[in-house]
């Protein structure tokens, strides 16, 4: 690593996240935040829930402050019955304040202030709008350049703004989507941020975006921490899970996934109904549902993994990981998948192609042919039978795209820039 002045060393990071570990933006924002640490630079993280146990990270421990965090994702519900649509769309409204936030984490002590996912009424967009810059925003969906959308495939409100004539066909009730676009327009000072984007595809369309555009722009992956996600004995690895030995396994990762349509459990179903060679699908995270009882392959519930290095022995388990999302910027699970050595089958949608080189690593099919996801399933599980070149290929291109002593110099040099323009 260079050898970086102490003026530089000596920055204060502060990280804000609605959540340090539950769910994939979440853990991917706490390890941006660890790396940066690694990197040598005082960083601090603030969120709604905490789970870890990491000192690093600061939540109100006030009787009062507890409550209200644990009431804000109910007021944000509360607050969006009133759009009524069939969309299915996952949104966030965070109509609330945050209970002075600078009273609390004082942000203005901070050089830089990084912004996560901030959903589930976290912060306000008046309360963004109050932070002192430089504001840096790792996007890890869509929300900061939509309405309340956290993905949404509607270009033109994107690009064009949120108006009432593009409202969609299917709303009715007050258009609280375009209501928050006009909020976050009128409270942010766009030109104080700087927009990153996790893959090319989200980074893309928040730089054409109509709410994002003036802002300065880039892509910086995601870290990973490559001792922890490597490849492990695959046979110890089953017997470790009570998984059959001799069976070709798919793994699947149903955290939110049964709740969200977005996260393609259905065409998932239909892939594998379309199989021709015999395959258990191993599901990690949520507990199954009745929808599994349908299921044309028998199936395996291993629950929720508590720690990263019972994640990676199951990654290392299975000959192939699905993730079929119809939509999604570049999930955590892809990147650990790879690590491991566990080619990935995803649809060629959003940020996927950064991390998933078709028939080398892994396989992009077309959306959304459960057909094509099949011949993916299976091309992924000849690949294992035949040497396994692709698991070689997986880790290399991971190793390459987020070592975490890489990306930690890149956010120096980033910061090191955006404190010499303040």
């Amino acid at each position: 690593m260079p050898c970086w002045s102490a003026a530089i060393l000596s920055m204060k990071v502060l990280h804000l996240s609605t959540h340090d570990l539950a769910g994939g933006a979440a853990r991917a924002a706490y390890r941006v935040h660890r790396c940066l640490l690694r990197a040598g630079l005082d960083s601090r993280m603030f969120v709604r829930s905490k789970t870890s146990k990491d000192p690093t990270v600061g939540v109100r421990t006030d009787l009062f402050g507890r409550f209200y965090f644990q009431v804000l994702p109910l007021l944000d519900r509360l607050y969006g019955k009133r759009l009524k649509t069939d969309d299915g769309l996952q949104r966030s409204f965070n109509p609330a304040s945050t209970l002075s936030l600078r009273r609390y984490v004082r942000p203005a002590e901070y050089d830089v202030v990084m912004l996560h996912f901030l959903g589930q009424g976290f912060l306000s967009c008046r309360e963004i709008g109050r932070l002192p810059g430089p504001v840096v925003w790792l996007l890890h969906d869509m929300w900061p350049f939509s309405g309340a959308e956290h993905y949404t495939d509607d270009q033109t409100r994107l690009s064009d703004g949120y108006t009432r004539r593009n409202r969609p066909a299917n709303q009715r009730g007050p258009d609280l989507d375009r209501r928050l676009w006009e909020a976050k327009r009128k409270h942010w000072n766009v030109a104080n941020m700087t927009v990153l984007g996790a893959s090319r595809w989200i980074s893309d369309l928040a730089r054409h975006s109509r709410l994002l555009s003036a802002a300065r722009h880039g892509v910086m992956p995601y870290p990973l921490d490559l001792r922890i996600f490597q490849p492990q004995d695959k046979a110890a690895a089953r017997r470790l899970f009570g998984l059959p030995p001799e069976r070709k396994l798919v793994l699947f990762g149903a955290v939110g996934a049964l709740k969200d349509r977005r996260k393609g459990f259905d065409l998932l179903t239909e892939g594998l109904a379309r199989l021709k060679v015999p395959v258990d699908l191993v599901v990690f995270g949520n507990r199954p549902d009745d929808r599994f009882d349908d299921l044309s392959v028998p199936y395996h519930a291993v629950g929720m993994l508590a720690d990263e290095y019972s994640l990676a022995m199951l990654y290392s388990a299975a000959d192939v990981m699905a993730v079929p999302s119809r939509i999604d910027n570049l999930p955590q699970t892809v990147l650990e998948s790879l690590a491991c050595g566990t080619p990935c089958v995803a649809f060629n949608v959003g940020g996927m192609p950064d991390m998933i080189r078709h028939r080398e690593n892994g396989y992009l099919a077309s959306p959304y042919s459960a057909d094509e996801l099949a011949a993916g399933i299976e091309w992924a599980i000849e690949d294992q039978s035949t040497g396994g070149r692709a698991s070689i290929r997986a880790r290399e291109h991971v190793a390459a795209m987020c070592d975490e002593a890489e990306i930690g110099r890149k956010y120096i040099e980033l910061f090191q820039s955006l404190r010499r323009t303040r």
